[in-house]
C-alpha cells in the first residue's frame, strides 16, 4: 500500500495488483481491458467508427458488429462521463481520510471519484498511478513463464 498526502487530506491505495482483494482484482482488470480496448472518448468513437468501416469493406461482418458494439460502449462510456481508468484508480483506492472505501460497485467507484476530485486528486496523478500498477503486472507476468514453474507450482497433482 501506499499513502499521499494532497491539501490535507490522506489517500491510501493499492500499489500492487496481488494485494487487491479478489473482487477489486477483477474490477480493476475489468477497467483496464475496457480501456485498452474500448475507451471512452469521441476520439475513441471514431476509432470504432472507422474499424467498423474498413471491416465491411473487406467483408468480415462478425468483426464489425463486433466494432460497432465496443463503439456503443464507448458512446455509453462518454455520455455518462465515466472513464474506466479512473474507474480502475477508483478500485485500488482503500482510504480516504482514513476511511475505508468498501463499495466497489459502478456507483460506489464513481462516489470515490467524486471524493477524490474533490480533494483535487489530478488525472495525471491517476494516469501514473495506475500506468504503474499495470507495469508491475507486466513485469510479474513476464518473470513468469511455464519452463520456470514446477509441476506443483503449475497445478499439477500426484495421486498417491
Amino acid at each position: 500500500m501506499k499513502e499521499h498526502i494532497i491539501d490535507g487530506h490522506t489517500v491510501e491505495y493499492y500499489d500492487a495488483i496481488d494485494d487487491l482483494p479478489i473482487v477489486r482484482h477483477h474490477r480493476f482488470n475489468e477497467f483496464i481491458s475496457l480501456k485498452s480496448g474500448i475507451g471512452s472518448t469521441m476520439e475513441d468513437v471514431d476509432k470504432h467508427i472507422m474499424g467498423a468501416v474498413q471491416m465491411v469493406q473487406r467483408g468480415d461482418k462478425d468483426m464489425a458488429i463486433t466494432k460497432l458494439m465496443n463503439m456503443r460502449q464507448s458512446i455509453q462510456f462518454a455520455i455518462e462521463n465515466v472513464d474506466p481508468q479512473s474507474m480502475a484508480f477508483a478500485v485500488l483506492v482503500h482510504k480516504i481520510d482514513g476511511v475505508e472505501q468498501k463499495d466497489t460497485s459502478d456507483f460506489g467507484l464513481k462516489n470515490v471519484l467524486n471524493l477524490l476530485s474533490e480533494i483535487k486528486i489530478t488525472y495525471g496523478m491517476v494516469k501514473a498511478i495506475v500506468e504503474f500498477v499495470k507495469k508491475k503486472l507486466k513485469k510479474k507476468r513476464k518473470s513468469i513463464s511455464p519452463n520456470s514453474l514446477t509441476k506443483q507450482e503449475a497445478g499439477s497433482s500426484t495421486e498417491t
